[in-house]
């Protein structure tokens, strides 16, 4: 998910943010340790994460969780959604959208994969238990 996370934002920000922190040895471990402590550590348990894979690669990173905002009018924030940009219009980057965000998709994933269709990627949904 660290590569992912990294290779994603290469891709979208070279030319908006500083090539010494895009090429940043240190992206990766930092990128990480985020990953682990989103995925494991119980201060995050609300969130919920999902990733798309095309031929048992990781191809998209998506995270949503509780609202940031004091009154908000949503009950879930979008955290972050990257997907590889050769599989930008694939529906990977859509469904991951979808299943972090809404609790009755979540439900509806089967973990640990759910095939989006045959030759497209494959959607798995991490983090939280899947609700009833």
């Amino acid at each position: 998910m660290a590569r992912v996370n990294v290779r994603c934002w290469q891709e979208t920000y070279r030319g908006l943010m500083s090539d010494a922190v895009l090429d940043d040895p240190g992206f990766l471990a930092a990128r990480e340790r985020f990953w682990t402590a989103a995925l494991t550590d119980e201060r995050y348990r609300e969130n919920r994460a999902a990733v798309a894979e095309r031929d048992g690669e990781l191809i998209g990173i998506a995270m949503s969780g509780p609202p940031l905002d004091a009154s908000p009018a949503w009950t879930r924030q979008l955290y972050l959604l990257y997907l590889y940009a050769a599989d930008h219009g694939t529906g990977a980057g859509r469904a991951m959208c979808g299943t972090v965000g809404s609790p009755a998709r979540a439900a509806r994933t089967v973990m640990p994969h759910a095939s989006m269709k045959t030759g497209s990627p494959t959607l798995t949904r991490l983090g939280s238990t899947v609700e009833p």
